[in-house]
């Protein structure tokens, strides 16, 4: 890719790269900054583990599969980073007025054996337990547990699933602090969590508040 708007043929539709939602802001954003951009740089740098990083390459729209061979999941931004003497995986869920999609009870609606089956799986890799997160966005899930398999995958002890947030208020925090709370963890705009070990990896979220897009 080699300007935003290349973003377009991987997005589920055509009409989601537009003003004001995340996949334009997101593919603006780190377009313009050619780097890790400031505010992520900044959330990761509140952690002695990931401060410093520097950014090896950039996937938007990844397809991460989630280990059962259904609908994998799909990363709004994967990246590579680099630190010291070793890599890591920064995974990057954009949202401006979005939500975190369907709650999980509401995902189960209409249960099915293979529901059921991913579910356990992704509760089993975040230490969760799959009947007490009904409450819990299922996307917040997903996203989540894809982070630590694409960090197995390239042999990365770290990993981070980042929030990157271009709304006025931060929109879906509250849902966002009540995954982090199931976790164990705190969640706070502007900061990494403490690590939590997810198979093997040590997993940190955290949330990134960013300029709102203005309009040309």
């Amino acid at each position: 890719m080699k300007a935003p708007t290349d973003v377009i043929p991987h997005l589920g539709a055509p009409h989601h790269y537009r003003f004001g939602y995340s996949a334009q802001s997101l593919a603006e954003h780190w377009f313009a900054a050619n780097s890790i951009p400031s505010e992520v740089a900044a959330v990761l740098a509140t952690s002695s583990a990931l401060s410093g990083a520097t950014l090896v390459d950039a996937f938007f729209e990844r397809s991460i599969e989630l280990g059962d061979g259904k609908r994998p999941s799909q990363t709004d931004l994967l990246a590579i980073i680099a630190l010291s003497d070793h890599l890591a995986i920064l995974a990057i869920e954009a949202k401006v007025n979005e939500s975190f999609g369907d709650y999980v009870d509401d995902w189960l609606a209409a249960p099915s054996p293979a529901k059921l089956a991913r579910l356990a799986h992704l509760c089993s890799t975040l230490g969760l337990d799959p009947q007490n997160v009904g409450g819990l966005r299922y996307q917040l899930l997903h996203r989540t547990a894809s982070t630590v398999y694409e960090a197995k995958r390239y042999r990365a002890a770290d990993a981070a699933m980042v929030v990157q947030s271009f709304a006025l208020q931060p929109t879906g925090f509250s849902d966002f602090c009540a995954f982090c709370t199931a976790l164990g963890l705190v969640g706070t705009v502007g900061q990494l969590t403490q690590p939590i070990d997810c198979e093997g990896v040590h997993l940190y979220l955290g949330w990134a508040q960013c300029p709102v897009p203005v309009a040309a």
